[in-house]
């Protein structure tokens, strides 16, 4: 339990300090009008989805693509404990859904009602090869879905980058283009 709440302070705190970039550019500068009516990110934030390939590649899968509902509150701690155990999961609950859980097996059972799919990946971002990034492919609502990038230092796990439905809604001073 210490080592949960010394997470989520953790968080908190590092959260207070961070430098969300997002709000810096314009919408109109952030994304490119396609010919089907869609519209591309083109903006400053690294790790935002639409970048995968110019300005960061996946360097290791670290969970292929699963559907938690279908698993037991087992399988999905397994799933969670490849990627930092349940610290993972109520960062995850809160970034996407607003959740807080105090126990683990409300968190284990809200995260198999709430999450369609996920995939969890290493990215390594080309012009930072030294960050420690984990990526987060989490599906929800029948359709919608997110990114979520954390950043693993010795101390924790500090958020980089969150996109919904393409939409960057945080970016990091640190993984933000000058």
């Amino acid at each position: 339990m210490k080592k949960v709440i010394f997470g989520l302070l953790f968080l908190v705190s590092s959260t207070s300090f961070a430098q969300d970039m997002s709000r810096t550019e314009a919408y109109e500068d952030a994304y490119k009008e396609m010919p089907d009516g869609s519209s591309k990110y083109v903006g400053k934030c690294k790790t935002h989805e639409d970048q995968k390939g110019k300005l960061f590649k996946i360097s290791k899968v670290i969970q292929k693509y699963v559907e938690p509902s279908e698993f037991s509150v087992d399988e999905v701690k397994k799933v969670l404990d490849k990627a930092g155990g349940m610290i993972i999961g109520r960062i995850l609950m809160k970034e996407f859904f607003d959740e807080k859980y105090s126990s683990e097996t409300a968190l284990m059972k809200a995260f198999t009602q709430y999450v369609d799919d996920i995939t969890i990946e290493n990215i390594m971002v080309k012009d930072s090869p030294d960050l420690n990034l984990i990526r987060f492919n989490v599906g929800y609502g029948g359709g919608n879905g997110g990114f979520l990038v954390l950043l693993k230092t010795s101390s924790g796990y500090k958020k980089m980058s969150h996109t919904g439905d393409g939409d960057l809604s945080y970016c990091d001073k640190i993984v933000w283009k000058n």
